[in-house]
């Protein structure tokens, strides 16, 4: 392999370089915030655990994921104030960056976002070779109305030969996980089949639901299954999910 210039494997930036010689570690990995009052600040803390000073630098960036769960990202440095937006870090310390939201303050539904952390490839020496990873930490970031609420409905149940492939729409303003919810499939049959959560996650690479959005997702039969199907979706809390 011959190194030089940019790469990116699994959120890491490979570049010629010396073997790094520090650790970055981020602490929350999600956010859960506000438009308005006392949660529409947060904060994300990096620690070097490092022997060499990290250089951070932080983004951010909207998400929306389409039906077949693939997931697009717009910058969307407008709608937050991050500070500080740069900082290096010395070793053994820790950095705490502010997250304020800027954007509309009675938002209708929640959004969703990335706020970035990404290390920042420090400048190389002309006679230095190796491999250098820089990482970038996404943290997942909620922005949620008071008050809101998903809302789960089936636009569809179809028996197919890979399984009972369902499409799910959120007509609340908040959003979830379809992992939250257990559903209950019945044939025209009298066949029964019932998931939870690890059934869903293990079709779905990410079972996030937006409000105003659907997915579509398909979920291993034990028998077969003849149509119609009836599928009641029963949307759980988490306190219901961890008790």
């Amino acid at each position: 392999m011959k190194l030089g210039g940019w790469a990116f494997l699994a959120g890491a930036v490979l570049v010629a370089a010396a073997p790094p010689a520090w650790a970055m570690r981020v602490q929350p990995m999600q956010l859960e915030m506000t438009p308005i009052g006392r949660y529409s600040a947060a904060s994300v803390s990096v620690v070097n655990n490092g022997a060499q000073q990290l250089p951070v630098e932080a983004y951010v960036s909207q998400r929306t994921i389409g039906p077949d769960g693939a997931e697009v990202l717009t910058p969307a440095d407008d709608r937050f104030l991050v500070f500080p937006p740069q900082a290096a870090i010395p070793p053994g310390a820790t950095q705490v960056f502010r997250v304020q939201w800027l954007g509309e303050p009675d938002l209708a539904r929640s959004e969703a976002y990335y706020v970035t952390l990404k290390q920042i490839p420090v400048a190389l020496d002309a006679n230095e070779s190796g491999v250098q990873i820089a990482y970038a930490f996404a943290v997942a970031t909620h922005v949620t109305p008071e008050g809101a609420v998903p809302a789960l409905a089936v636009r569809a149940a179809t028996p197919t030969k890979d399984g009972l492939r369902l499409t799910v729409a959120n007509d609340g303003d908040a959003y979830t996980y379809l992992s939250r919810a257990l559903i209950h499939a019945r044939g025209a049959d009298g066949s029964r089949a019932d998931f939870d959560g690890e059934d869903v996650r293990k079709v779905m690479e990410s079972p996030l639901l937006l409000p105003g959005s659907t997915r579509e997702v398909v979920l291993p039969l034990p028998k077969p299954m003849k149509g119609p199907v009836r599928v009641d979706l029963e949307l759980r809390s988490l306190d219901e999910i961890l008790n």
